[in-house]
């Protein structure tokens, strides 16, 4: 197992924090907010905090409730991390190519190079407990929610 780059995972109001902090930096008051997969919690977060902040929203393949932690959710997560670099987790993220040897490895040097197996895990086991469903009534910008018959959710 390759050494772990990061030490846990940072929280969703961590990563909205970085949000913030990197459209300040720019000089960016307002801006259009995508969110994929478990970005979508995040930006629907950041959405209702700062909402004079976000012009849109546009969420593509997420949710707003995480798996939660079980013992089927742990033995998934051990499963993914034991198979993380390998571009097996492309049958779950895009199951049409999972086929195609090209799309596997291009997808297995995605996983390598965007986190180690340790931070998999960390993010995995973090995103379980995702539940940003209570503050959905409160997003009030314009938002585009897209989702493909296919998804897992």
């Amino acid at each position: 197992m390759s050494a772990d780059r990061i030490s846990g995972a940072p929280s969703l109001e961590q990563r909205m924090d970085d949000v913030r902090a990197i459209m300040d930096a720019i000089g960016s008051e307002r801006a259009v907010i995508m969110g994929f997969s478990e970005g979508c919690a995040m930006s629907a977060l950041f959405a209702a905090t700062y909402p004079k902040r976000v012009l849109q929203l546009i969420l593509f393949g997420g949710y707003a409730e995480g798996a939660k932690l079980s013992n089927d959710m742990e033995e998934r997560t051990a499963q993914r991390v034991k198979l993380w670099g390998t571009g097996a987790g492309i049958k779950t993220i895009a199951p049409s190519a999972a086929t195609d040897p090209d799309a596997v490895a291009q997808f297995a040097k995605f996983e390598r190079l965007s986190a180690s197996p340790g931070a998999a895990k960390s993010f995995a086991l973090l995103n379980a407990q995702i539940d940003v469903s209570s503050i959905l009534p409160t997003v009030r910008v314009p938002t585009l929610v897209l989702h493909r018959l296919s998804d897992v959710r």
